[in-house]
C-alpha cells in the first residue's frame, strides 16, 4: 500500500519477515507472479528460530486508487509465519500476513484519518485476489455525508456499492481523504484485505506515520479482546471497535455497556495508558488498536495501528523479527535505533512457564491483574534481532504484540494467532497437531495434548481424548534456582552441607534437551564448636596428616614431625600466620577464618617471638615487638626519635621497618632527618645504639662515641662491609640493603683506606687498592700495574682480594697467571716491561726483546744465527746442542730460519733449497747435495744440521751411494747406467735424465718397461716397453727374449693382456677388448691349449712357458678339443651339450 516518503528521494524496498515453528527445514519461495517491471523471485531454507528477511523492490507499492497486478505469492512446504512492513524515511508499520487457507469473502475496513482534505493524509484500503475471476463488491459506509472514493475515474458517495473483477495475483487499493472504517466488502471467492493510511497522525499530537494492518475475515472475528496499553506512555491509547452484525452490545470493565446499531458501525473507546482490559461482545466485532502521536517529548511515539486477535485465537509461541529503522544513515544515536518492546496477556497461574528463546522471563517483571478476569499483562525490552516466545505447556495460550518506536517512526503488531474460523458454522474435522482449528467444534482450539506421556488424557474434560490436537516444540531444560544450604552434617568441627536444584525452569519437555551439569552442590561448614583432638591417635593412623590446634589458630599438629620445640607434634606458624585448615597451610590471616579457635594478634602471642629462659642476652619479646592490638591501622615509632617503626594492620603488628635517614615522625607519617638535638636526645636514652648515615651506605652514628656534632659519633665499618640499619650492625655486604643511601664498593670510596693528609710517608690509595667497579667477579688486573704479577680477585665489584702471580705475568685479557707471553700480547707486554728477553713460544730459534724495536712496537720475534737455538736457561742463543726445546718447534734445515729466506724485495735470490740443502733424515757426515746429486757439492751433516757445502776436488763427482767423491773410471755410458742400475733407482726420472741426459735406466716397476733419457717421451716420466713377450735387461740395457732374462724384483708380466701395447687406445672406440683378441696361457701347459673364451671352437693357442707364442685355428672344418688339446673332426659321444 502507499506510504509517504519524508525528508529524502531515497525509495525504501518492501519488507516481508518469515519463520516456523518446525524443526525441520522448510523451503520458501516469494515470486511476483504478474509484476515484472521488475520480476521477483526468491527461493531460501528456514527452521524453527529462524526468521528471513525478503527485500522487494518498491515499484510494488500501490499508489492511488488503482488495479493493478502487484499481488506477492508466498509458498513453503510446511507453516511458515509472515511479517510485511511498508517502510519510507520516518514512516513505517508492520503488519501480520494471513495464509491464503484463512483466507474469507467478507470483510470490514478498520482505518483512521484525521485528513482534513490534506492531499498526502488518505485512508486506504488493499485488496489482494487469490483466484481467477473474483466478483468483489465493496459498499462505501453512510456514517459520513462528506466521504467519497473515486474508482476508474467515477465517484461514489455514502452507501453507493460497485462491483471489481479481479483475477489471481490481481491488486486493488481504493483511497479517500475521508475514515473508511465500515467500508464492507464481499466476494465470491476468499481475499486478502489491507487496510490503514498514508500517512496520518492519531489524537491531539502532530507527528504523523504510516498505518497498515491485514484484515481478518469476519467468520474469524471474536467476542472476547485484552487490551495491553503501549508501554511508557501517559495519554492512553485509541480502541476502534466495529460491529459485524445489527445491535451489537459491547462491555468494558470499569465502563457503561456500548451499543452499535448496524453493522460495519464502529466506536471509538479512549483506554488509559496504565490499565489493561477485558473487551467482551454479544455479537463478533474486530478489535483495533491505534498508537496516539507524540504529545510530549518526554514520552516519544508515532502513529501505528494493530489488530488484536481475539482471546479465542490466543496461541501458545511465537516467533518473530524485530524491524529496522529506515534511516540507518542517522548514524548510531539510540534515537536512530528502533526500541522494541514486546507485550503479552496470560493467564496469571500460567505465567511462570513463559519461556523468552528458551529461557524464563525475567523474574522482576511488573504484572498486572485485569480486572474481573484470570488474567495479567506485562511488557519488556526486547533485543533487535529474532526472538521466540512460547509457554512449556503448549495448552497454555497467551497474547504476544510487538510495539517498537525511534525517532518519528513506530510499529506495532500481533506476533501471531490462531485463524479458526471461529464465528461461523463449525462442522467437525480430523485433526492435525497445531492445525489451528476447532476440530470437535467445541469453541476451543488445538486444546488436546496428544503424546505419549499425556497417555490421552482429557485435557478439555468433554469426554473426549486427543480429539483437537496442539502442536508441541521440544523444550530444552534449564536449571530451578539453588535451594538453600542444609544443616551441617556433623555436631563438631568441620563438615559439609548441601543444596540442590531441580532441571525445572523449564523441564525438558517433549524431546527437549536435559540441563547440562549437577544437581548437587557441596560446601565446607562449621558445626559451632570444635572436636577435642585426639593428635596421638590420628598419627597412628596417619603418619603424615596434618591437623589444626582447636585451642589456637596459629597453632596446628603435624604426625610426620615429632619432638618439635613446641612438644611433641605441635608447631606454630609465622607470625602474623594462622593455620589455615582447608589448605593445610599457614596462611596470611586475612585469608584464614578462624571460627571457634582462639586468634591470636599480639606478636608476643606466638610462642616463637617469646625468650628462652636460657638465652639471658634476649630482649623481652614485648621490647623488641610491640602490640598494635586496639590501636588503629596506620604507622608508629617505637620510641621518641627513635629510627624503628611498624605498621598495625587489624590488630597485627607488621611491617617493623628503620628509618633510613633519621626517625620516624608520628604526624608526618615519614622518616625525617636527625638534628644534632634529637640525634643528642636519642643517644642520651640510648648510650649504646649505632644509627644508620643517610649519605653513605658504610657509616653509621655511634652513640657510645662522645661529642658535641653530628660528625663527632660518625664511624665507618671496615671495607667491604656495609652498615645494615635493620639490624644496627656492620654486616657483609651481601646482606644489606642500602636503598636510598650511597653504595661504596671501591675500596677508596671508604675513608679508612685514604690518606688524612698528615702523613707524608702515605701512598695515595689506587697505588695499594685496585678497584674492581665495573670488573667482573673473579681474577682481574690490578689497575695501573697491567702485565705484571700483581692481580686483584673481585665480587660483586668490590676487591676482595690483591695477590701476585706464582709464575709469570698477569694476562689482562685472559684474567689469569701466565708463564709465557703469547705472539698478540707482545706489545703490550713490552710496554709494561721494556727491558724483558723472553722466548717465541712456538720457535726454538726466536725470541722476543722488548728493548729491540721489532719486537717492543710490531711484535715480531728476534732470530738466533743459523742453527744455534734460544735458550730458556741463560736467556740467549746458545748451540743447538746445549739448548732443550720441550714444546716449541725446534728448526733443523736452514731454510726453516728466516734469515736463509729470500727477501721479497730481492728478484736476484736463488732460492733457499738451490742455495742450503736440508740434511733432515740425513745421517751424520758428507751426504748428496739434495738437486745436484752425481755432481762435485755435496754437504756435511751433524744431527740434521746443514754444518757446511763442500765440493769434491776437480774432476771428480760425489757418489750419492757410496757418500765420498770419486774419480769417473766408467767412460762408457753404458757402463754407467750399470751403476746407476746396480743401486735403487729412486731419483724420479726427469730429474735424473736432467742431470745424465744420454742414461737408459730400467723400470723398478716392470720387467718388460725401461727409461731411455734420449726419448722425448722421458720429459713426460713416461717408460717405454719391450715387445711381447720381451723383457728388459738389467746387463745388456736392451729389451730381449724374456728366456735369457733376469727379472730380479721387478714384476715380470707373461699374458699379452699385461703388456701396454696390446691395450685398445682411449682415442680408439673400435677396438675389441684385449681379452677377446689375445688368449693368456699363464697357469697352462707348454703346446696347444684352449683359446679361452672359444672354447670348443677351431681357435687355439700355443704356449710356452705362461707365454703365448701363437694363436691358430684347426683346418678343414675340425674344432680343437679343450681336454685332449688337438683338433678333431668328430664330435664324441657326451661332447655334444658341452659344443651346444
Amino acid at each position: 500500500m502507499e506510504n509517504l516518503n519524508y525528508g529524502t528521494n531515497k525509495t525504501f524496498p518492501l519488507e516481508l519477515y518469515i519463520s516456523t515453528q518446525e524443526q525441520r527445514d522448510v523451503h520458501v519461495t516469494v515470486t511476483t507472479p504478474k509484476w515484472s517491471n521488475p520480476a521477483f523471485n526468491e527461493t531460501f531454507t528456514i527452521k524453527d528460530g529462524q526468521v528471513h528477511k525478503v527485500l522487494i523492490d518498491d515499484a510494488l507499492r500501490m499508489i492511488g486508487s488503482d488495479l493493478s497486478s502487484k499481488g506477492i505469492h508466498i509458498t513453503a512446504d510446511a507453516e511458515v509465519v509472515c511479517y510485511g512492513a511498508n517502510k519510507m524515511s520516518l514512516s513505517n508499520d508492520v503488519f501480520l500476513g494471513i495464509p491464503t487457507d484463512a483466507l474469507g469473502t467478507e470483510y470490514y475496513a478498520v482505518t483512521h484519518c484525521d485528513c482534513d482534505g490534506i492531499d498526502d493524509t488518505k485512508s486506504e484500503v488493499g485488496i489482494a485476489s487469490v483466484y481467477d475471476g473474483t466478483s468483489i463488491t465493496i459498499t462505501l459506509p453512510k456514517s459520513d455525508p462528506n466521504l467519497s472514493v473515486t474508482y476508474n475515474s467515477k465517484k461514489y458517495g455514502p452507501g453507493d456499492s460497485f462491483t471489481v473483477t479481479m483475477d489471481r495475483y490481481d491488486t486493488l487499493q481504493l483511497q479517500s481523504d475521508r475514515d473508511l472504517t465500515g467500508m464492507h466488502i464481499v466476494s465470491d471467492k476468499p481475499i486478502a484485505t489491507f487496510s490503514g493510511n498514508v500517512k496520518t497522525n492519531i489524537g491531539l499530537g502532530a507527528s504523523a506515520d504510516h498505518l497498515v494492518e491485514q484484515l481478518t475475515s469476519v467468520d474469524r472475528w471474536g467476542r472476547q479482546f485484552v487490551s495491553a496499553p503501549i508501554p511508557a506512555r501517559t495519554v492512553g491509547d485509541i480502541f476502534k471497535i466495529v460491529a459485524s452484525e445489527d445491535n451489537t452490545v459491547i462491555h468494558i470493565t470499569g465502563m457503561p455497556p456500548i451499543t452499535l446499531a448496524k453493522a460495519g458501525d464502529s466506536t471509538n473507546v479512549t483506554l488509559p495508558s496504565d490499565q489493561y482490559k477485558m473487551i467482551k461482545s454479544d455479537k463478533p466485532v474486530l478489535v483495533t488498536q491505534f498508537v496516539q502521536s507524540e504529545q510530549d517529548p518526554h514520552e516519544p511515539a508515532d502513529p501505528s495501528m494493530m489488530i488484536l486477535p481475539p482471546y479465542e485465537l490466543f496461541g501458545s509461541d511465537y516467533t518473530f523479527t524485530t524491524p529496522e529503522y529506515s534511516r540507518p544513515d542517522f548514524g548510531n544515536d539510540v534515537r536512530f535505533r528502533y526500541e522494541n518492546l514486546f507485550m503479552l496477556v496470560a493467564d496469571t497461574s500460567e505465567k511462570d512457564g513463559l519461556l523468552l528463546d528458551g529461557k524464563p522471563l525475567p523474574k522482576n517483571l511488573v504484572w498486572h491483574s485485569i480486572s474481573g478476569t484470570s488474567l495479567s499483562g506485562t511488557n519488556f525490552q526486547v533485543s533487535h534481532g529474532t526472538h521466540t516466545v512460547r509457554h512449556s505447556n503448549p495448552l497454555s495460550i497467551f497474547g504476544g504484540y510487538l510495539y517498537g518506536h525511534a525517532y518519528h517512526e513506530s510499529f506495532a503488531f500481533p506476533t501471531g494467532m490462531r485463524l479458526a474460523t471461529i464465528n461461523a458454522n463449525c462442522t467437525p474435522s480430523a485433526t492435525q497437531p497445531g492445525d489451528g482449528l476447532d476440530n470437535d467444534c467445541d469453541g476451543k482450539i488445538d486444546e488436546e495434548l496428544c503424546t505419549p506421556d499425556n497417555q490421552r488424557a482429557d485435557d478439555d474434560g468433554d469426554g473426549k481424548n486427543d480429539e483437537d490436537c496442539v502442536k508441541v516444540t521440544p523444550i530444552d531444560g534449564l536449571w530451578s534456582k539453588w535451594s538453600t544450604w542444609g544443616t551441617c552434617s556433623v555436631t563438631c568441627d568441620d563438615g559439609q552441607k548441601t543444596r540442590i536444584r531441580n532441571c525445572s525452569n523449564p523441564t525438558p519437555r517433549f524431546g527437549g534437551k536435559n540441563c547440562v551439569g549437577n544437581d548437587t552442590d557441596h560446601q565446607s561448614c562449621y558445626s559451632g564448636k570444635p572436636c577435642p583432638v585426639d593428635i596421638d591417635r590420628i598419627c597412628k593412623g596417619n603418619k603424615s596428616a596434618i591437623v589444626a590446634r582447636s585451642e589456637n589458630c596459629a597453632q596446628y599438629y603435624d604426625c610426620s614431625r615429632d619432638n618439635m620445640p613446641l612438644g611433641g607434634h605441635l608447631l606454630e606458624c609465622p607470625y602474623p600466620q594462622l593455620f589455615n585448615d582447608v589448605s593445610k597451610r599457614c596462611d596470611e590471616f586475612q585469608n584464614v577464618v578462624c571460627g571457634r579457635k582462639p586468634e591470636p594478634m599480639n606478636p608476643c602471642n606466638y610462642t616463637q617471638n617469646l625468650c628462652n629462659k636460657k638465652d639471658p642476652s634476649c630482649v623481652p619479646c614485648n621490647l623488641r615487638l610491640p602490640s598494635c592490638e586496639g590501636q588503629p591501622d596506620g604507622k608508629r615509632p617505637f620510641a621518641v626519635f627513635d629510627p624503628k617503626y611498624f605498621t598495625c594492620f587489624k590488630n597485627r603488628t607488621l611491617d617493623l621497618q628503620m628509618c633510613i635517614n633519621g626517625y620516624f615522625d608520628l604526624r608526618a607519617q615519614k622518616c625525617v632527618p636527625h638534628t644534632s638535638n634529637t640525634l643528642g636526645f636519642y643517644c642520651r636514652l640510648h648510650p649504646n645504639s649505632k644509627l644508620g648515615y643517610p649519605g653513605n651506605c658504610a657509616k653509621y652514628y655511634d652513640c657510645s662515641k662522645s661529642g658535641n656534632t653530628m660528625t663527632d659519633r660518625l664511624s665507618e665499618c671496615m671495607y667491604p662491609d656495609l652498615f645494615d640499619v635493620e639490624n644496627l650492625m656492620c654486616k657483609n655486604f651481601t646482606d644489606v640493603n642500602c636503598t636510598t643511601r650511597m653504595e661504596p664498593q671501591a675500596p677508596c670510596e671508604y675513608q679508612q683506606n685514604v690518606c688524612n693528609g698528615k702523613d707524608p710517608t702515605c701512598s695515595p690509595c689506587p697505588d695499594n687498592h685496585s678497584s674492581c667497579v665495573g670488573q667482573p667477579d673473579g681474577s682481574n688486573p690490578f689497575i695501573g700495574r697491567e702485565w705484571s704479577d700483581d692481580f686483584v680477585t673481585c665480587f660483586q665489584n668490590r676487591t676482595m682480594e690483591t695477590k701476585k702471580c706464582a709464575v709469570g705475568y698477569f694476562h689482562p685479557v685472559l684474567r689469569k697467571c701466565q708463564d709465557k707471553v703469547t705472539q698478540g700480547t707482545i706489545p703490550d707486554y713490552c710496554k709494561a716491561h721494556p727491558t724483558a728477553v723472553f722466548e717465541s713460544d712456538t720457535n726454538c730459534a726466536k725470541y722476543y726483546n722488548c728493548s729491540d724495536v721489532k719486537s717492543r712496537i710490531g711484535g715480531n720475534p728476534v732470530e738466533c744465527k743459523y742453527p744455534d737455538l734460544f735458550s730458556t736457561k741463560t736467556n740467549q742463543c746458545e748451540n743447538f746442542t746445549l739448548v732443550k726445546c720441550e714444546n716449541r718447534t725446534e728448526p733443523q734445515a736452514p731454510c726453516q730460519y728466516d734469515q736463509n729466506l729470500c727477501h721479497s724485495t730481492n728478484s736476484s735470490c736463488l732460492p733457499c733449497p738451490e742455495r742450503l740443502p736440508s740434511c733432515i733424515g740425513l745421517p751424520d757426515g758428507a751426504n748428496r747435495f739434495v738437486g745436484r746429486e752425481w755432481k762435485s757439492e755435496y754437504v756435511t751433516c751433524y744431527m740434521n744440521r746443514t754444518m757446511e757445502i763442500s765440493q769434491c776436488s776437480k774432476g771428480e763427482y760425489f757418489h750419492p751411494k757410496e757418500r765420498k767423491c770419486k774419480t769417473p773410471v766408467i767412460k762408457d755410458i753404458l757402463l754407467l747406467a750399470q751403476v746407476i742400475a746396480s743401486v735403487s733407482f729412486s731419483v724420479d726420472v726427469p730429474d735424473f735424465c736432467a742431470a745424465n741426459p744420454t742414461s737408459i735406466v730400467p723400470s723398478e716397476d716392470n720387467c718388460a718397461q725401461y727409461y731411455n733419457c734420449t726419448h722425448p717421451r722421458i720429459q713426460q716420466g713416461d717408460a717405454l716397453e719391450c715387445h711381447y713377450p720381451d723383457l728388459f735387461s738389467r746387463q745388456t740395457l736392451q729389451c730381449q727374449n724374456f728366456t735369457n732374462t733376469s727379472c730380479d724384483n721387478r714384476t715380470e708380466p707373461q699374458a699379452p693382456c699385461e703388456y701396454d701395447e696390446n691395450q685398445c687406445k682411449t682415442t680408439n672406440s673400435s677396438c675389441n677388448p684385449c681379452s677377446t683378441r689375445f688368449s693368456s696361457c699363464v697357469g697352462l701347459p707348454d703346446g696347444a691349449n684352449v683359446f679361452l673364451g672359444r672354447e670348443w671352437k677351431s681357435d687355439y693357442t700355443v704356449c710356452f712357458k705362461n707365454r703365448t707364442m701363437d694363436q691358430t685355428k684347426c683346418t678343414n672344418g675340425q674344432y680343437f678339443h679343450p681336454k685332449d688339446r688337438k683338433c678333431q673332426t668328430k664330435v664324441q659321444t657326451g661332447k655334444l651339450e658341452a659344443i651346444t
